[in-house]
């Protein structure tokens, strides 16, 4: 058999047409590339000519009604007016045009310049006259949003110390010297880590990042990472290694502190540590820089213990590559994150309230739409409540740590709802910003106790299943082996549901909840907002975390049934253009005429119950419970007037606070509902009452004590003889 010879390529026409198409799409290629990177070129250079500012936009009060006998700071109000543009007035008058505010010490007069003008009477700080009736203090600034320097200085390498520019080329561009701006190792590295199961790797260098933030933005799609590649390139073509190292240094985003971005290392480490980048540790820095691919998970504001695992992350990348050896690496790991206090910065007012509201809009529209300025926030704080709960919080925890040394280091938290629709009119997150941002109203996750109860009832009042004068027993009582006592250790005997409700006796609600089934209550919690609540005996008494603007919110439903999600934000605006708007949310989770009732009953616990030490108060006299956990841990004062609901908790952040709602919270709430002013409504009636014997709840027979009275009917008369007549507990 003789040998077959290979065909002759022209043989195969196919793989003639196949070259040719090869070099044509490379070709092609090649010039579409080049051609791109030419045109970024031009951008960049154009970009570097003039940086670009852009504006800044502005986080807006909701208008403050002025409310006669309402406790204000006209001084602090003059201040809030002119930094929202409003020109101060003087002795010989107000501005010929444009908004204008004036104040005497007696007399404040405000213009915002529409044909519209206020004049407000105050005297011993409270509002005692307000012409016309009825008006309200136009919006003011809280903060601004985006970077007042948006045209941000490069921070040269040498100037940004050496462990920063270490811990940078460690963690986010180990070839950064050694690339042309896209670095196909470094891709290939982490597509290899990602197909073995490794964590999520980007693959991009520090100059790719760099065009992102500059020239491309965050979209996620294969045209943009494309374009970041060419920018990248151009980056490189255009400037030196040291030029492009400095502008990301400059520019890179780092989260937020007092309510503005962050944006370069420098302003990072100021906020953060108090020295210029220059002058940090190793640790230091590897904090700043771990917390670059995503601040809003590995900031230390936002989350020590995160951020503390992520900085060791880049301490031992940074061992690896050379730039520590064994000894200061573990030093570095020894050393505890310390942070500097935080300062409001450019942050007006509601520093707690604010923040929280950016977080919803970061949500909502994007963090870098948030961060590059141009949107008008619109939120539902009240600057004039806004005050008076700032000022409470702080006289009321300054006269319970001179009474009570030991809890120097307590915390508080307060929030005031609109009782009608669950819109926050203010919120006070801890003592002070500056010293502690975290904010406890909003994500301090603490149990509520005794602050419960008033939902047991409120659903076995709109089933039919107990009234205020129904006998319940406060006795031993065992539930799955759980013995629950009382804090003053002892039993008081039979007693109406009301007289519970106001002394605060825990079996009796134990019994309750059991009686009307754990799940059915658990449901009740959970639709009103208490997410954590669950079928265990102890969730009557409070046995599960919430935060105390979810309590707040919950406890809207005492009044009339009607439980109102809490709502900060109205809307986010650019220009005429409304990006964001949230409506008002609620559900109904009992009846209106148990809401009326209980209503009646939390009264009564403010006028004679665990929350009588707040009065005497005028008609009508505030609802509320108060609320205390296991060994004094949470001290906790919720309740309401006709207009506002009132949450305060006060606490350690760490360990046992050892004090009563009654003792730690509850002057606070009385101060706050008492600077607020008169309510402009009226409780919902809770229909006629009738006299019972306080101790069976049955209408009075022979040897009872005094009547009292009481909502609804009676079933049967009480005999309760002489010896039984003095009133339990």
């Amino acid at each position: 058999m003789g040998t077959a010879k290979a065909a002759p390529v022209s043989a195969f026409p196919w793989i003639r047409w196949l070259s040719a198409l090869v070099f044509g799409v490379t070709l092609g290629t090649g010039a579409f590339l080049a051609d791109g990177v030419r045109r970024a070129e031009t951008i960049v250079a154009r970009w570097l000519a003039a940086p670009p500012r852009d504006p800044l936009g502005a986080v807006w009060s909701a208008p403050a009604p002025w409310v006669v006998g309402r406790e204000v700071d006209a001084s602090a109000i003059v201040e809030d007016l002119v930094a929202s543009g409003f020109d101060r007035g003087t002795a010989d008058g107000m501005p010929a045009t444009g908004p204008s505010v004036r104040y005497d010490g007696a007399r404040l007069d405000v213009d915002p310049g529409d044909g519209h003008a206020v004049t407000v009477q105050v005297a011993d700080g409270r509002v005692i006259a307000v012409s016309p009736p009825g008006a309200a203090l136009p919006p003011i600034l809280l903060a601004r949003t985006g970077d007042p320097d948006r045209q941000r200085a490069p921070l040269p390498p040498d100037r940004a110390g050496r462990w920063v520019v270490q811990a940078l080329l460690a963690s986010e561009d180990v070839r950064f010297r050694r690339h042309g701006g896209v670095d196909p190792l470094g891709i290939a590295r982490a597509i290899g880590i990602m197909a073995s199961g490794g964590n999520v790797q980007g693959g991009s260098t520090l100059s790719q990042q760099l065009a992102k933030n500059l020239f491309v933005g965050p979209d996620r799609s294969v045209t943009r990472k494309v374009r970041e590649a060419l920018y990248a390139i151009a980056l490189e073509r255009t400037l030196d290694k040291d030029a492009i190292l400095g502008l990301y240094l400059g520019e890179v985003y780092l989260g937020s502190a007092g309510g503005r971005p962050l944006f370069g290392v420098d302003a990072a480490a100021r906020a953060w540590f108090g020295v210029d980048a220059a002058d940090l540790s190793p640790a230091q820095a590897a904090t700043l820089v771990g917390t670059i691919p995503s601040p809003a998970v590995w900031s230390p504001w936002v989350d020590p213990a995160a951020a503390k695992e992520r900085r060791d992350v880049v301490l031992r990348r940074m061992r690896s590559v050379g730039a520590l050896d064994d000894g200061a690496l573990a030093t570095a790991l020894a050393e505890p994150l310390r942070l500097a206090p935080q300062s409001p910065s450019r942050m007006r007012r509601a520093p707690y309230a604010v923040a929280a509201v950016l977080d919803d809009v970061r949500d909502r529209v994007g963090a870098e739409a948030l961060e590059r300025g141009g949107l008008d926030v619109d939120t539902t704080i009240d600057p004039l409540l806004q005050g008076v709960v700032e000022r409470a919080v702080a006289s009321g925890m300054s006269a319970l740590i001179a009474s009570n040394p030991e809890v120097a280091d307590a915390q508080a938290a307060a929030v005031v709802l609109d009782a009608r629709t669950g819109d926050v009119r203010a919120l006070v997150g801890g003592r002070s910003w500056s010293a502690s941002p975290f904010d406890r109203a909003v994500k301090g996750q603490r149990q509520p106790g005794s602050a419960v109860k008033p939902f047991a009832v409120l659903l076995a009042l709109s089933n039919g299943a107990a009234s205020p004068s129904t006998s319940v027993d406060d006795a031993p009582i065992e539930v799955d082996g759980w013995h629950p006592g009382n804090a003053d250790g002892r039993f008081a005997g039979t007693m109406t549901l009301r007289r519970a409700l106001e002394r605060s006796r825990n079996p009796p609600f134990v019994g309750l909840a059991g009686q009307l089934g754990r799940n059915a209550l658990r449901d009740l919690l959970r639709s009103a907002g208490l997410t954590g609540a669950s079928s265990r005996p102890s969730t009557v008494l409070g046995a599960f975390e919430t935060t105390p603007l979810a309590l707040a919110a919950a406890s809207t439903a005492w009044r009339d049934g009607i439980a109102r999600a809490p709502r900060m934000l109205l809307r986010v605006r650019r220009g005429d253009d409304a990006l964001a708007e949230v409506p008002v949310s609620s559900v109904a989770i009992a009846s209106k005429a148990a809401g009326a009732t209980l209503t009646h009953m939390l009264q009564g616990v403010v006028a004679r119950g665990t929350a009588a030490a707040s009065g005497p108060w005028p008609e009508p006299v505030p609802a509320g419970k108060t609320g205390t956990t296991t060994g004094g841990r949470d001290a906790w004062m919720v309740g309401a007037s006709p207009d506002l609901t009132v949450a305060v908790w006060v606490g350690r952040d760490v360990g046992e606070l050892g004090l009563s709602g009654a003792t730690a919270a509850l002057p606070i709430w009385g101060a706050i509902l008492r600077a607020a002013g008169p309510p402009t409504s009226r409780f919902v009636d809770p229909g006629p009452t009738h006299a019972i014997c306080p101790l069976t709840g049955l209408l009075p027979g022979p040897g009872c004590p005094p009547p009292a009275s009481e909502l609804g009917s009676a079933d049967g008369v009480a005999t309760c003889g002489g010896h039984a007549a003095e009133d339990p507990g």
